[in-house]
């Protein structure tokens, strides 16, 4: 199973049911249907953080580096270099788990 990478609070928001689009430059038209893992990214910027602290979470009590959760790619729309990906059915794990592979800024494939 693929992961698909999502900084915080973002990846949060999605587990929470709160985010249900992520915006992207490239489709996913190949993944429709598919229950894909969340993986929240390692990285952060201000904007991100200033998100967090709009939530009232700090951006230190969110799991990062870790895959937090499933979700399901239910329908890529938009046109070239503006996506929306359509999230449904975000799953929660009961643990994180840390990827074997080397985590990429879109997909990649968290074990062997």
């Amino acid at each position: 199973m693929r992961a698909l990478s999502i900084r915080q609070p973002w990846a949060e928001q999605i587990l929470r049911g709160e985010k249900q689009i992520e915006y992207r430059t490239v489709a996913c038209t190949n993944m429709i249907g598919r229950r894909v893992y969340l993986y929240a990214s390692a990285r952060h910027d201000e904007g991100e953080l200033e998100e967090c602290r709009h939530m009232g979470l700090k951006h230190s009590e969110l799991l990062t580096g870790v895959i937090v959760g499933t979700m399901q790619i239910a329908e890529c729309t938009g046109r070239k270099g503006d996506y929306q990906w359509h999230i449904r059915d975000p799953q929660r794990l009961d643990a994180p788990l840390k990827p074997e592979n080397k985590a990429q800024p879109v997909w990649f494939r968290p074990f062997s």
